[in-house]
Formats: C-alpha cells, structure tokens, sequence
C-alpha cells in the first residue's frame, strides 16, 4: 500500500541507519511528488529486504509493458529488483540476481531466466527515474513524448470518453462483451488505432471514466 511522505518519513527515522538518514529523507523529497516513484519508495520501507538497514537512494527504470514495469532500486552497498503497476509494488529480490517467475518472463518477452538476466545492464548505466520521466516520457509504461502508450497504461486517454481508458466503459461498449479475453483485447487494440489513439503529453491527466457517449454526468 502507498504510503505518505509524512509517514515515510517516520519509517525511515526508525528503519535506516543513522549516518544515511539524511540522505534517505533528500531522496523522499525529491521523489515525493512522483507517484510511481512512492509507491516503490514505499515498498522498500516497509518491507525492508531482510537485514537492510540501508537508504534508498534512487529509482531507476528497467523495462516496461503493458502498465506493469521493471525498476532497479539502489541503495549504497545493493541493487534490487522490483515490479510495479500503477497501484502497488512488489520487490523480487537482488538485481542480476533473482529468477523472474515464468509468467513475468513471458510478459516481458523472455523466453527463460538466462535471456532476462543476458538483457539487463549493469545498474550504473541506468538512467534514474526522475532524470526519465523529466525528459517527457510516461511515468507508467515509459514511452516518450508524442508516442502511443503501452496498451494498458492507465494514462492513457480513451479516444471516445476522453477518461481513463483502462477505467472507462468503452472497451466493452465497442466490444459489445461483458467480458474481455486476449483475442478480444486484440480486437478491441484495431478498434483503437482505427479511432486514433492519443499520444502521450506530460499534461494528460485521466478524467473520471464514463461511456463513449462521453463522460457520465453527476
């Protein structure tokens, strides 16, 4: 669950050694208005990888799809691998280390552990998640400014309500299902690109989702 930054900051004044407390708390202000970025924050706080007493000290994007992304967590002495959507994080465990599960490897477009671990680079060469997103690119799936989201960001706008596709009601009403599997998914991605789909821009923010007669009124 997301935390505060107030409430961070109680974590961190009873959870991080002494002499990187300060740095822990720099790295939570800047990071405090970035929501991905707390909710990891959040993650490592409050489930500390086990005898860490350690500050994190930065964020840094690995892969991304579908709204479901790969981020390396850095503090002084290690690397962690996490995963997180746009509602919750989860840490997996050291970076370059541990075996993603079999159906993260598929979401990702790895055929097996050898292929992931062969594609991440070394933890420097990453660029941090404030330096990422400042550049104007999607803080959810990561594409850059003017480009298509990844089907399944929940920031990207639905073309026919102008609310958060991945909330609204369109998909089914397009549709005309209740329900929506992966062939139908596919469907319902040509009724999109027929329609045209919007590109990112740092100023999206998603309205309350509706129908495709445009967004329900109070």
């Amino acid at each position: 669950m997301i935390k505060t930054a107030e409430e961070l900051s109680l974590f961190i004044d009873h959870t991080v050694r002494a002499n990187e407390t300060a740095q822990a708390k720099e790295f939570l202000a800047r990071s405090a208005s970035d929501r991905q970025a707390l909710l990891l924050t959040s993650e490592y706080y409050t489930n500390l990888p086990e005898v860490s007493d350690e500050a994190l000290l930065a964020i840094k994007p690995l892969r991304k799809r579908r709204g479901l992304g790969l981020f390396v967590l850095e503090t002084a002495s290690h690397h962690y691998l996490a995963i997180s959507d746009s509602d919750e994080a989860r840490i997996l465990g050291e970076y370059q280390v541990e075996d993603l599960p079999a159906e993260l490897l598929a979401h990702f477009g790895f055929k097996d552990n050898a292929a992931f671990k062969a594609d991440c680079p070394e933890a420097a060469t990453l660029s941090d998640l404030r330096a990422f997103t400042s550049r104007g690119h999607c803080p959810v799936c990561g594409v850059a400014e003017g480009e298509i989201h990844l089907l399944g960001c929940p920031v990207e706008i639905c073309p026919w309500c102008d609310g958060q596709l991945t909330r609204c009601n369109c998909r089914f009403e397009q549709l005309g299902v209740e329900e929506i599997d992966e062939e139908r998914l596919e469907m319902f991605e040509d009724l999109l690109e027929a329609k045209g789909r919007i590109p990112y821009s740092r100023e999206q923010s998603p309205a309350y989702p509706g129908t495709s007669a445009g967004l329900d009124q109070g």
